[in-house]
């Protein structure tokens, strides 16, 4: 990973300016029925990354969007190949299972 965008990740995920939500890349995407809307953006540790990148998130399949679900991460990838689709699918598990984004960014700051 470009050592100049992790850390710029990093100080975004630890900044406590981000609201935490689980299953979406960010709420933008939240369309499920049921699901309540967000009243300010929110984000997963890889909306995060999407925002400080000002990257698209694509699918392996084709169409280009930052604001597709998260439950497709390991099919995600990002333009110049940041992340391996394994690397994603960790990270939006880690998200999704609970995890603070200190703790995410921890982990990040070790094994990226």
């Amino acid at each position: 990973m470009d050592p100049e965008l992790k850390a710029k990740w990093l100080r975004a995920l630890r900044s406590g300016r981000y609201k935490q939500i689980r299953g979406w890349l960010t709420s933008r995407s939240a369309t499920t029925p049921g699901q309540p809307k967000a009243t300010e953006d929110s984000f997963c540790c890889l909306g995060v990354l999407a925002k400080v990148s000002r990257e698209k998130w694509e699918t392996r399949g084709g169409a280009a969007s930052a604001w597709v679900p998260v439950g497709s991460c390991p099919y995600l990838y990002r333009a110049g190949d940041e992340l391996t689709p394994d690397e994603a699918g960790t990270l939006s598990n880690m998200n999704d299972d609970g995890r603070s984004f200190r703790e995410i960014a921890d982990w990040i700051e070790t094994n990226l």
